[in-house]
């Protein structure tokens, strides 16, 4: 009977906290995200990663919202728990064996698909492991933010690259736009008293920040963090922090230009950067003498340029996927030297989105407009985030939603996230009258602990009251008096 009541007890703990989510709601934060979504009805995902070491998963894909808690495992940071408490794709083995370093490579705009189609060594008798995304629509960025949050952008913040404000567009990573949550670079840089290095560089601001320790922890604590970005201007590698000196390698132009040996397009130049700031870093790691490992992530994002300028069946991208397989095969035969083959290395190669994909649908995007032109912010913000669509203020989703969704082609829904209420309510809402998603989500956790907690103290008294001699005087009467009687 005991065992019952605290099961029931249970079950209404996980009646109350649980919910069901769309991709598209764990996509959704208040005040960054937009007010309609269009989105396809089936998905298609061919983003994957492979694993160079012991340190493996034991399913055959991984979770996006699960991969932080992989690296930050299987460095000995424990857990990041954000906001997927599933621990499936967590490395089995000795909490004693742990990598002394790890390598992230992150190969932007390129899934297994077209990996599978080269000879890559790095692919060669390695297990291919599925990421799976959850949520829509989320960009690379937004992707990449969740790679390393282990949560989605209803609670890292990070909805997208970009996202519209009142007062006006706003880019992720800069100024106040960073993430709402730890990554598992802060969880190390905290867990072993900012000891460990850890070095994030890429030629996108934006990709090198999705990696690096938070601006904020950088700022206040003595962390040994290293953030680096290709400016085009000085035609070098600098610090995404600002006042801040960088103790990692930086190439210069005069690096970059004695791995090449003709005209290259801006694309091929700038993945030749990245692949000498790669190498440069690696060349001087050491480690650093404690218990502390380090982490080494590099994003390349040349090659999706590449593709982009040339085509992504093009000879050249063939050309740049080879010189980066090559380059993460040099790079991780050095550095298992340096760590004492203790070396833990993931290279993700990272599909396009399907948001991405449906924003290139041109006719797609006209067809909509027609429908949604006198209701959406402007043109200018329509053409900039579709397939993300922002309307005015005065504007019913309720009732421009059937509408859109009567128009459009029976592969594609529109999904409406805005208020459900009549265009004469609207005016009456606050903007965020039930809070954001990450506040609400503390409200009913915490709420659900409480809860529990007080029904299973309660059954546990009933279960163990003193059905015996019901006074005062009985009650006051100790243990070892009873039995005596």
């Amino acid at each position: 009977m005991k065992i019952v009541s605290l099961i029931l007890a249970l079950l209404g703990l996980i009646a109350v906290s649980s919910c069901i989510e769309s991709d598209v709601d764990v996509a959704f934060y208040s005040g960054r995200s937009r007010d309609i979504v269009i989105s396809p009805r089936t998905t298609q995902e061919d983003s994957m990663a492979v694993i160079l070491n012991k340190f493996v998963p034991t399913t055959d894909s991984i979770p996006e919202t699960q991969f932080a808690s992989l690296i930050s495992h299987t460095v000995g940071a424990g857990l990041l728990l954000n906001g997927d408490w599933n621990t499936d794709s967590i490395p089995k083995g000795s909490v004693f064996d742990k990598a002394a370093a790890n390598l992230l490579v992150v190969i932007d705009g390129i899934g297994s698909q077209t990996a599978n189609s080269q000879s890559l060594a790095i692919l060669e008798k390695q297990k291919q492991y599925k990421i799976t995304r959850s949520s829509y629509p989320q960009d690379s960025i937004a992707s990449m933010a969740t790679l390393n949050a282990a949560a989605g952008p209803s609670m890292h913040g990070i909805v997208a690259n970009a996202w519209n404000t009142r007062a006006g567009p706003v880019a992720a990573y800069y100024s106040e736009a960073s993430p709402l949550v730890a990554g598992f670079s802060d969880l190390v840089a905290q867990e072993f008293g900012g000891k460990a290095r850890i070095v994030s560089s890429s030629a996108d601001f934006q990709a090198a920040a999705a990696f690096a320790v938070h601006p904020y922890l950088v700022a206040l604590s003595n962390v040994s963090a290293e953030a680096l970005f290709y400016n085009a201007d000085s035609n070098t590698f600098e610090s995404i922090y600002p006042d801040r000196d960088t103790e990692a390698v930086a190439v210069t132009s005069d690096d970059v230009f004695a791995t090449l040996t003709d005209d290259v397009s801006d694309s091929q130049y700038i993945l030749a950067a990245e692949l000498a700031q790669f190498r440069a870093i690696a060349a001087q790691a050491k480690p650093n003498g404690g218990n502390a490992p380090d982490l080494f992530t590099f994003v390349f994002t040349g090659v999706k340029a590449i593709a982009a300028e040339h085509g992504r069946l093009s000879e050249k991208v063939r050309d740049a996927l080879s010189a980066v397989d090559a380059a993460v095969m040099e790079v991780v035969s050095h550095l298992s030297v340096v760590y004492h083959t203790k070396l833990a290395t993931e290279v993700v190669f990272l599909a396009p989105t399907t948001v991405e994909r449906v924003a290139a649908d041109e006719e797609l995007k006209r067809d909509v407009y027609e429908v949604v032109a006198e209701s959406v912010v402007s043109q200018d913000v329509y053409e900039a985030f579709f397939p993300v669509i922002y309307v005015k203020r005065e504007v019913s989703t309720a009732e421009l939603c059937p509408t859109l969704n009567h128009a459009l082609p029976s592969g594609y829904t529109a999904h409406c996230l805005r208020s459900p209420y009549s265009s004469r309510d609207i005016e009456n809402l606050e903007d965020d009258p039930n809070g954001s998603p990450g506040e609400q989500f503390q409200v009913l956790f915490w709420g659900s602990i409480i809860i529990f907690l007080f029904f299973a103290g309660t059954i546990y008294a009933f279960c163990y009251m003193d059905t015996g001699k019901d006074s005062l005087l009985y009650r006051m009467t100790s243990q070892h008096a009873r039995k005596m009687e």
